[in-house]
């Protein structure tokens, strides 16, 4: 059994699917999509953080391997980009809250989650705005 499968079978098992449908209608998501749902992006981006995929493109050729629902990235672009990030946050911290208290306390959460981006940023000499940064 892979990482995905683990991971994906542990977030069913923790979040129902009345849990997350009202998720949804809290924050007036309505998901009207027939091949790519919300449940398929978030299974996207688990598989992604978890296979360390380089992005859309790269995770679309990958899904069928981990037997997700296989479309092209300019869809897992679209609903990324339709998503509320408050609903994912909120389904952060639902997962959280379903740690016990010891794990709540060993690892707390001092600040809201705001946002979470691994874009790649590349800074070099070339860049003007690099040439007034000199090492110290």
């Amino acid at each position: 059994m892979n990482q995905f499968s683990t991971i994906s079978d542990l977030f069913d098992h923790l979040i129902s699917t009345d849990s997350f449908q009202s998720l949804l209608e809290k924050h007036d998501y309505t998901d009207v999509s027939r091949k790519f749902s919300v449940r398929d992006l978030i299974d996207f981006l688990m598989a992604a953080a978890l296979e360390k995929w380089d992005g859309y493109r790269d995770g679309a050729d990958r899904m069928a391997s981990l037997q997700l629902k296989a479309v092209h990235y300019s869809t897992i672009s679209k609903k990324a980009a339709e998503v509320p990030y408050e609903l994912v946050k909120d389904l952060f911290h639902l997962l959280v809250s379903h740690c016990n208290r010891a794990q709540r306390r060993s690892k707390p959460i001092r600040h809201a989650l705001l946002l979470i981006d691994s874009t790649t940023i590349t800074v070099g000499k070339s860049n003007p705005s690099f040439n007034g940064l000199k090492g110290n």
